[in-house]
C-alpha cells in the first residue's frame, strides 16, 4: 500500500505554528512518515553504530540536543548513557555508515527527502560539511528550516520540482527515494543521483503505488555502475537494502 502523504503535509504546515512546533514530533499523522522507530530498533541502530564507529560515543552530548526541539518520545539507552529518540538513533547509525564507507564527510552533500532536518543536524554534530542541500516538498522544507535554525544550521533548500542540475560529492536518502512514484524517481535519478559522485540510500520501496514500475536494484546499478547492494543492518523491514556507489573506504 502506498503511503498517504496528505496528512503528513498537513502536519508539517501545522508544525510551523509555534504551539504545535513544541510537540510536532509526537503528532500522530507526522509519525506515520517520521518518528515511528521502535525502542528496540533504536537500540539495534546504536549497537551497530557504536560497534563500527565507537568514536561516536564522544559526541552523544551533541546528539542529545536534537531532543530539545519538537518534544519527541525518548528512551534511556544504556549503551549511549543518555535519553534519545529512536529516530535519532537511526540518524546516528546512518552517520556511522557514512564514516565507514566514505570517511569524514566534509563534502558537498545533498539529501533527498530531509524530513524535519534530523539527519542533517546529526551529521553537523560530528562534522561541518562543505555544503548541505535538502530537497523535499515545500511544507517539509519550511519545517526543516525552522528546526535547524535552533542549531544555527542553514542548509540550501530546494523544492522537489527544482530542476537545477548541480554536482554533489555525496547523495544520501533515508527511504525517501525508494518511496517515490516512478516519475519522481526518474526525475531524481537524472537531476540528482546521476550528478552525485558518491551515494548512500536506504531503500524500502513501500510507498510506490506501482511497485513493478519502481526502480529495481538492477536499474540502480546501471544508473551508477560503481553501485553496490548491501544488506540493511539492522533490518528495519523485510527486503530493505542499502545502495551505495563510489565508496572510498572499506
Amino acid at each position: 500500500m502506498a503511503l498517504d502523504y496528505t496528512n503528513y503535509l498537513k502536519a508539517c504546515r501545522q508544525a510551523l505554528n509555534e504551539d504545535s512546533f513544541k510537540s510536532f514530533r509526537r503528532d500522530s499523522f507526522y509519525n506515520v512518515v517520521i518518528e515511528h522507530v521502535s525502542y528496540q530498533l533504536g537500540m539495534d541502530y546504536l549497537i551497530q553504530a557504536i560497534k563500527q564507529t565507537p568514536e561516536l560515543l564522544k559526541h552523544t552530548d551533541r546528539f542529545i540536543t536534537s531532543e530539545k526541539t519538537g518534544n519527541p518520545i525518548v528512551f534511556y539507552y544504556d549503551i549511549a548513557g543518555c535519553y534519545l529518540s529512536p529516530t535519532t538513533c537511526r540518524y546516528i547509525k546512518v552517520l556511522s555508515d557514512l564514516l565507514k564507507y566514505f570517511g569524514n564527510p566534509e563534502m558537498d552533500i545533498v539529501e533527498i527527502g530531509g524530513g524535519y532536518g534530523g539527519q542533517c543536524k546529526i551529521i553537523h554534530d560530528f562534522v561541518k560539511p562543505k555544503s548541505y542541500t535538502i530537497i523535499d516538498l515545500p511544507e517539509a522544507l519550511l519545517l526543516a528550516e525552522k528546526f535547524l535554525k535552533n542549531f544555527n544550521i542553514s542548509p540550501v533548500l530546494r523544492n522537489s520540482d527544482d530542476a537545477n542540475e548541480i554536482n554533489y560529492d555525496l547523495c544520501i536518502s533515508n527511504y525517501a527515494f525508494s518511496e517515490l512514484d516512478r516519475r519522481y524517481q526518474d526525475f531524481y535519478a537524472e537531476k540528482v543521483i546521476r550528478l552525485s559522485y558518491s551515494g548512500y540510500m536506504t531503500c524500502n520501496f513501500m510507498g510506490v503505488r506501482n511497485a513493478e514500475r519502481a526502480f529495481t536494484t538492477d536499474e540502480l546499478k546501471v544508473l551508477k555502475t560503481t553501485g553496490e547492494i548491501l544488506p540493511e543492518v539492522p533490518k528495519s523491514f523485510n527486503n530493505n537494502l542499502i545502495f551505495i556507489w563510489n565508496r572510498t573506504a572499506k
